[in-house]
């Protein structure tokens, strides 16, 4: 969205660059706790001392992070699919790219893995 211009202040870009943060963060707790050795504990205190997140809210992330092993990473690698196969569609339409082909184009895939719409699209596997 900030590409677009929907970040027309300078508050609003650095509350999309905290959102970008906050999803780091919990990619590494998740990461730590399930293959780094890290405890619910360490979890706990990284999230209030780092993000300063209170406690209760803090345990209550760290709980569901245990309960959904990894399901953190996926909004970062669904995140840097699409942009992937967004520049490859780009590479692949030259000057008549728009956004919103790119929109029209993957939108009727719904909720299809994007390997599947990148070979929907013939941008290979």
């Amino acid at each position: 969205m900030g590409e677009e211009g929907f970040y027309a202040s300078d508050q609003e870009l650095f509350f999309q660059r905290v959102h970008l943060l906050w999803r780091a963060m919990r990619i590494l707790l998740d990461v730590g706790l399930h293959t780094r050795g890290m405890t619910r504990e360490q979890a706990v205190d990284q999230m209030v001392n780092e993000l300063h997140v209170e406690r209760g809210n803090a345990e209550a992330e760290v709980r569901r992070y245990c309960a959904w092993p990894a399901y953190q990473l996926c909004y970062a690698v669904g995140r840097r699919e699409l942009l992937r196969l967004r520049d490859d569609f780009r590479k692949a339409k030259g000057n008549s790219f728009t956004l919103r082909a790119f929109h029209d184009a993957v939108l009727p895939y719904g909720g299809l893995p994007v390997t599947l719409i990148r070979w929907g699209l013939g941008l290979g596997e």
